[in-house]
């Protein structure tokens, strides 16, 4: 399951932002036991200029057209100008890849090809990395899902489900028994599998624990953060190119990359970068697949040519006004770095 808009803007090529959950009414009536990890509702366009431009109207105040006034529940957090700036160039922290989610040649291409612009354009560029592994896969399972999906099941009960989340209701569907049964099964051959099989909450007492452990990852995050002096984040928007409709759910652990800034609660957004390319094909052969999935990733990818390929850009809570700014003067710097080349 996907939170925000990241993947759909990843294959059509365009600009989005997605604001932090607590600043927007977010879409509460399909999973209404999530209380971690929330989904909300971002702003689309062809380019950052103009979701920032989006933004930086419906938070401020007008006559008549008062957000808070609609929604007396949201904080009042009015645009702020002066966060638009840093006065020095934009200090940006990058990651090429996760280890647990290697990303596809082509991915890994245009994050190189960004941080080369970024530097060109006077920007200072620092390595950092993301925890995530098995556990941090588990715990966002199951903080989107506490409830183990019993809401979200009750509301596809009588509903035609697109192929593109069969899986994900199919999982929900097996018995506590099952998911332990097809775990053992799975361990050895799957990567992500036996960890979404292991994503079950038991009890109330548990959810607790789990609201714990994620407050936990976002303070050790944060500290990373603050102790690199990072202004934003630059990271893959997803692992692979574009991916065929039927091939969403079973590759759907591609998402890893804005499924953790769900689970961080950070804002981010994605810029669409570059396309796949007849190198980046012909690179996939060397593609690492220990796992089956990283097989279909691979499989899935073939045949992409010419698909879109886009970076994600984060930022801490509550700095939407300098993740946007940072957004349009990293588009600046892709598009003089490739007219160039």
């Amino acid at each position: 399951m996907w939170v925000g808009h990241y993947p759909p803007v990843s294959v059509i090529g365009a600009a989005d932002d997605c604001p932090l959950p607590g600043s927007s009414s977010g879409l509460r009536s399909v999973m209404p036991a999530t209380t971690g990890i929330r989904a909300t509702v971002g702003f689309l366009a062809r380019e950052p200029s103009d979701v920032r431009r989006v933004l930086r109207l419906i938070t401020t105040p007008l006559p008549g057209a008062d957000m808070y006034r609609l929604d007396p529940l949201l904080p009042r957090v009015l645009w702020n100008e002066t966060l638009e700036s840093a006065g020095r160039p934009w200090r940006v922290g990058y990651l090429s890849e996760l280890p647990f989610c290697p990303v596809t040649p082509g991915v890994r291409r245009v994050i190189t090809e960004t941080v080369s612009a970024l530097e060109a354009a006077g920007m200072e560029l620092v390595p950092f990395q993301l925890d995530c592994g098995p556990a941090e896969v588990q715990l966002f399972m199951e903080t989107v899902q506490p409830d183990n999906g019993a809401h979200l099941l009750r509301s596809v009960a009588d509903e035609e489900v697109d192929v593109c989340i069969g899986t994900l209701i199919t999982l929900l569907k097996l018995p506590h028994w099952l998911r332990r049964l097809l775990r053992w099964a799975t361990d050895r051959h799957f990567r992500y599998l036996p960890t979404r099989l292991r994503a079950w909450t038991a009890d109330p007492e548990q959810a607790v624990v789990l609201r714990a452990a994620q407050d936990q990852y976002v303070q050790r995050t944060v500290t990373r953060w603050r102790a690199a002096r990072l202004d934003l984040l630059l990271l893959p928007g997803f692992a692979c190119p574009p991916l065929p409709h039927d091939k969403v759910a079973e590759l759907i652990m591609g998402g890893l990359y804005t499924m953790l800034m769900n689970m961080l609660n950070f804002p981010a957004g994605i810029l669409t970068v570059n396309k796949e390319t007849e190198e980046d094909q012909a690179a996939l052969e060397h593609y690492p697949t220990p796992s089956v999935e990283l097989q279909w990733f691979k499989d899935a990818s073939c045949g992409a040519l010419g698909q879109p390929l886009g970076v994600q850009v984060a930022a801490l809570p509550w700095m939407e006004e300098q993740l946007l700014a940072g957004m349009c003067d990293i588009e600046r710097a892709i598009e003089k770095h490739y007219r160039k080349t």
